[in-house]
């Protein structure tokens, strides 16, 4: 229970410091901000390198991931054709293909 218990607090303050970040932006956030941002999150450690099944990843390969997919979704609200619907599709093809290339080198 302990370990719980600190999981918690920590998503807890995490939560708390991204509010702090993201509120002076826009001046304000709704219960629906952050909405497939955990698909995000997924997408840049697998893309970085740490295997669906689990294992070992580095956060080097994770912000690698992170920079790649948000190059992507840069370029996606550059061509105007960008909703969260198909951002979030790209991001879960991303998923698929890295998954893939992960099955066939094992």
């Amino acid at each position: 229970d302990r370990i719980k218990v600190i999981t918690y607090v920590l998503l807890g303050v995490c939560v708390g410091i991204a509010t702090l970040l993201y509120v002076p932006r826009l001046g304000s956030a709704s219960p629906t901000t952050g909405l497939l941002w955990e698909l995000e999150a997924i997408a840049a450690v697998i893309v970085g390198g740490t295997a669906l099944k689990g294992g070992a990843g580095t956060i080097t390969g994770t912000v690698i991931g992170a920079v790649l997919l948000s190059v992507i979704s840069n370029i996606l609200n550059l061509t105007s054709i960008i909703s969260v619907y198909l951002n979030a599709a790209v991001q879960g093809f991303v998923i698929i293909v890295v998954a893939f290339m992960q099955r066939k080198r094992r």
